[in-house]
């Protein structure tokens, strides 16, 4: 469709272009649709959006009017509301696969030693790290009990920790995807695949400066 020359606004997006719901609300998270309205306010709306415009079409297919403009009925304006700088990040990577206009913990004092700096840490020696959690990956063992394996990401760096059972009942539900953590660490050898492992022993959720 953009063949056919650049989008005017977003009802011509819409317009020229089979979205659902979905589709519309991640080219908003992604930043895509900025010139339009904020990505929030454009996610809010996102299903009102298309269903304005599925019967505006129905109505009368040679209507070349727009779902904004003045007196249309069932007309609507973007609401003028946007997510944290935090959450923003977040949805860029998640949408797009990096973060393109900062990171979530740009407005976090940073704690403990970079993430990149674990693998200078000695076996048997404990760090602290602050990150955010990437992934969370629980299984349960052949004894029943449940253990995880923890993705936390900083700017420099990311790293694979292993929860075993008794700290993962303990402190499960203070690791959540999205979290920012202080996390105490300790270096070990992973015999199996011959390779360096990190423990996680305790975390601590960490509050943002800004907002």
């Amino acid at each position: 469709e953009y063949e056919k020359g650049p989008f005017s606004n977003l009802d011509d997006l819409i317009t020229r272009v089979n979205l659902n719901a979905a589709s519309l609300k991640a080219l908003a998270y992604s930043g895509a649709l900025g010139d339009w309205g904020t990505r929030q306010g454009i996610a809010t709306v996102a299903s009102d959006l298309l269903d304005a415009s599925r019967k505006r079409r129905k109505k009368n297919s040679s209507d070349q009017g727009s779902l904004f403009d003045a007196g249309e009925s069932g007309g609507f304006v973007i609401p003028d509301v946007e997510f944290s700088s935090f959450d923003l990040f977040r949805l860029e990577k998640e949408y797009l696969g990096v973060y393109a206009s900062g990171h979530p913990l740009d407005s976090f004092k940073q704690e403990g030693i970079p993430v990149a700096q674990l693998k200078e840490l000695e076996d048997g020696k404990y760090a602290d790290i602050m990150g955010i959690v990437t992934s969370v990956n629980v299984k349960t063992t052949k004894s029943g009990s449940r253990m995880a394996t923890v993705e936390i990401e900083d700017t420099t760096s990311t790293v694979k920790l292993t929860v075993f059972a008794k700290t993962w009942t303990e402190l499960s539900k203070d690791i959540q995807v999205g979290l920012v953590l202080k996390v105490r660490v300790r270096a070990g050898w992973d015999n199996f695949r011959d390779e360096k492992n990190f423990i996680l022993f305790g975390v601590e959720r960490q509050e943002n400066e800004s907002y």
